[in-house]
This record gives structure tokens, C-alpha cells and sequence, in this order.
């Protein structure tokens, strides 16, 4: 069975998101993100859910094993456009999501899946409201 850790507060950094996602060549508008990190573990060979939602930054750290980040063009198993192997150590750096105004991504249909018993850890960047 898949299982998650309970999640914990990594500290307060200020990123420009879009740069982050590649959408700028060069940093200009500095975020605050709250980081917030947690581990996951599935057996091999699990399919970990194919999703789209997110109100946040997401990126990935392989710790134990060997899995995928996967990307599908709709919720189907079928429409698999990008399959990005992950090993031990090896750390996504261009997050799948573009990154909008006001805070707000859009991922494509993503999922993580374990060719081996693996342990990743998921890096969330929430971002910190700005006030009015």
C-alpha cells in the first residue's frame, strides 16, 4: 500500500516562481513560498494516482529505488507523453506545473510510479499570501 509521512515545515524562502518553472530566463519577481517536505513509499510496481490539482509548487527527490514522475495527456493510463525516470539522489528540478497570476498553477494529468520499493520525498512550495 502506498504510504505518506506526516508532512514538515522546511522554513521560508523567496523564489521567483516563474523562473523556477522556466517561464523567465532571468529572476525578476521574488515569492514567498512556505516549504513544507514529506516522504512517500510505495511497493514496486504502483501506480500512485493520476492527478492535476495543486495549489502549490511540487517537486521530487528520489531517496530509495528506482520510479517515474509520469505526465499523461488526460486522466488515462494510456495517453503517456513523458516518463521521467528517477534514481536514487536524482532530484526534479523544472517543476511540471506553469505558474499563473495571483498565485495559481495549472499541472498536467501527473503521477509518480515505483518500478522498485522506493522512497521519495515530495517538496512543496506554498505560497505565502500577500496582503492587500
Amino acid at each position: 500500500p502506498l504510504w505518506k509521512s506526516p508532512q514538515d515545515e522546511a522554513g521560508i524562502l523567496e523564489v521567483d516562481p516563474y523562473f523556477m518553472a522556466r517561464q523567465s530566463s532571468t529572476p525578476h519577481q521574488q515569492e514567498k513560498f512556505s516549504v513544507k517536505v514529506n516522504l512517500w513509499y510505495a511497493p514496486s510496481r504502483t501506480d500512485c494516482a493520476i492527478h492535476n490539482q495543486h495549489d502549490f509548487i511540487e517537486l521530487h527527490t528520489q531517496v530509495l529505488g528506482q520510479g517515474r514522475m509520469q505526465k499523461f495527456k488526460e486522466k488515462d493510463f494510456g495517453t503517456l507523453y513523458e516518463d521521467l525516470l528517477m534514481t536514487e539522489g536524482y532530484t526534479q528540478i523544472v517543476p511540471f506545473c506553469e505558474v499563473h497570476e495571483n498565485q495559481q498553477y495549472t499541472y498536467p494529468w501527473h503521477q509518480y510510479y515505483s518500478d522498485t520499493d522506493c522512497i521519495w520525498m515530495a517538496i512543496e512550495y506554498h505560497p505565502i499570501k500577500r496582503s492587500k
